[in-house]
């Protein structure tokens, strides 16, 4: 993987592949990624995940984007997250502030809330898979029993619920596809997406309704933080026993 003056590196210690990602082909940004002993790999597609054998030696950050960092998770399950470590393995409120700063975004908009939610804008099969999409990436177990169930009972078929729950929209209708699209990357990047992809999703639905599927998108990501930093709690209480289901 490496070339030219970046170094060798042995790829059988230190990189893993993960659940059959294959690194090269994972859509997204291009990251680069850099070890602490200043090795540098070549540029890959943005991961959702991938094992590296030392996490704690690893930055890891969109190079062509910001010093936002996404999802790494090493070979014993520890992940690291804007530079911190979080061995449960699923994206939780770190702190009362970040959950408030989600509630406040969310209780602010009581008026486009009845909007989303009466569906006069944003279908309520299309704001439901948006939901799903998040929940995907978030990885709540709760949220995403809850909103499968929501799902069927708004339309979405069986078949598509299990392809959103995988990640995949072939199933989905072809023109919420893009949106299901940004839906998945701002759940990557916390509710701070690239403001380039943002810009083509507004060009595309317009305006007000894309700040319903921003204003959907805050709020599943709320319920999902929310309902994993519980199982957190529970797993820290249990020194692992509890909370850890997917």
């Amino acid at each position: 993987m490496l070339s030219g003056d970046q170094g060798k590196i042995d790829q059988s210690s230190s990189v893993y592949s993960s659940k059959g990602l294959d690194l090269q082909k994972e859509k997204g940004s291009s990251l680069r990624r850099q070890f602490g002993s200043g090795v540098m790999l070549p540029e890959v597609s943005a991961l959702s995940a991938c094992f590296l054998h030392d996490a704690a030696a690893v930055q890891l950050w969109r190079s062509d984007v910001c010093s936002r960092c996404v999802l790494v998770l090493d070979k014993d399950g520890a992940w690291f997250h804007n530079g911190r470590m979080n061995t449960f393995g699923r994206r939780i409120y770190h702190n009362l502030g970040e959950f408030l700063t989600d509630l406040w975004m969310i209780a602010s908009h009581r008026k486009e809330i009845r909007t989303l939610m009466q569906g006069r804008i944003i279908s309520p099969g299309f704001r439901e898979r948006l939901m799903l999409v998040v929940t995907q990436v978030n990885r709540c177990r709760y949220c995403s029993y809850a909103h499968a169930r929501e799902a069927l009972a708004k339309g979405v078929s069986q078949q598509e619920i299990e392809a959103l729950g995988k990640g995949m929209f072939e199933t989905s209708p072809s023109e919420e596809v893009p949106a299901l699209l940004y839906a998945q990357h701002w759940a990557e990047t916390d509710g701070d997406p690239e403001t380039t992809v943002r810009d083509q999703v507004v060009a595309r639905y317009g305006t007000h309704a894309v700040a319903l599927i921003d204003l959907a998108l805050r709020m599943i990501r709320a319920g999902n933080l929310s309902g994993n930093t519980f199982d957190y709690l529970l797993y820290r209480i249990s020194f692992g026993q509890w909370g850890a289901g997917k």
